[in-house]
């Protein structure tokens, strides 16, 4: 390779032991080169080796615009340092803040909807138990909510279904409703459809040996005005439409008397090896000081915020 050295240079690669010798007569010798003394190819701004996230991901939470976790680990690694703070006004399902907390950065995320908020708290709650997160713009007593409720409905509606950990319908988005805001999804045992019971002469069956996992839904209908017995009325029928097994009713205020009365009249649902009222109405200021729940199996329950169930992640796929 007299075109880049000299005689004189490559008798010093020789005595360096830099250069590699072919095996066979007749072959080319080699300089050998070392990987620190090379300074490598500049990155580019075009990276092909980061795929985007396909419908099919486990990755994937079903929001059209989930950008893959790699991604932003990649910028906030060529552009910080650990303890660094990362900001993303625009953060919608958390992926920067949660690249961020993965590789020891401080953050802030800032999103004008509740239900990016309330997805990034489950999101971020779920890949790192225990971790403490403050949140402000959230209604923080009855008095904000009630504010919230006259300012935004749509919004007041992603708020509650948030703090129930619910699934909004449709992904959020705005539009008819069909009676139907959200819904909570959960699992539960159900020993009775496990198989053949045993059946013994004078004594009550064996319970099956192999229980089945049945996967539950409720449907969450929120209201932040003036409700009646004709909302209660109106659940029941989409329960029955959907073949949900419960139904909750949410009422920004305090609900009537006849509301209740119907609700329990619709009776009580076994779930697993509990009952559950089959309808419920909840005052939002109960739930919010403590005074009352949604009951459901929620021991059981699906990591719906994980991945929208699919007939949801269609809907926004057509929706772009």
């Amino acid at each position: 390779m007299h075109w880049i050295t000299t005689p004189d240079k490559l008798e010093e690669y020789e005595k360096l032991g830099r250069i590699v010798w072919p095996s066979k007569t007749g072959g080319s010798p080699n300089l050998k080169y070392y990987l620190a003394e090379s300074p490598g190819v500049p990155a580019t701004d075009f990276w092909d080796d980061i795929s985007a996230i396909a419908s099919s991901s486990p990755e994937g939470l079903g929001y059209p615009t989930q950008k893959p976790q790699a991604l932003l680990e990649r910028i906030i690694q060529a552009s910080s340092n650990e303890g660094d703070l990362v900001l993303d006004p625009f953060c919608g399902c958390g992926t920067t803040v949660h690249a961020a907390e993965e590789l020891k950065r401080s953050w802030i995320g800032i999103d004008i909807t509740h239900l990016a908020i309330n997805l990034i708290r489950t999101r971020l709650a779920d890949a790192f138990p225990g971790i403490e997160i403050e949140t402000h713009g959230l209604p923080a007593s009855y008095a904000g909510a009630l504010e919230l409720a006259r300012a935004d409905k749509h919004e007041f509606e992603l708020w509650v279904l948030g703090e129930l950990d619910a699934m909004p319908y449709k992904g959020g988005r705005k539009g008819a409703d069909t009676g139907i805001d959200g819904y909570l999804f959960f699992r539960y045992l159900d020993e009775a459809r496990g198989g053949k019971k045993e059946e013994t002469r004078g004594l009550s069956p064996l319970p099956s040996p192999n229980p089945v996992v049945c996967d539950g839904k409720a449907i969450v209908e929120v209201k932040g005005g003036g409700t009646n017995v004709k909302d209660v009325r109106n659940l029941a029928d989409v329960v029955v439409r959907e073949g949900a097994d419960l139904g909750v009713l949410v009422s920004a205020l305090k609900p009537t008397g006849p509301m209740r009365e119907h609700a329990a009249g619709k009776g009580s649902v076994t779930l697993g090896t509990k009952d559950y009222p089959r309808l419920q109405v909840v005052w939002l200021k109960d739930l919010m000081e403590g005074r009352a729940r949604v009951e459901y199996p929620e021991s059981g329950k699906i990591e719906h915020t994980k991945k929208a169930p699919r007939h949801e992640r269609d809907y926004q796929e057509e929706m772009g």
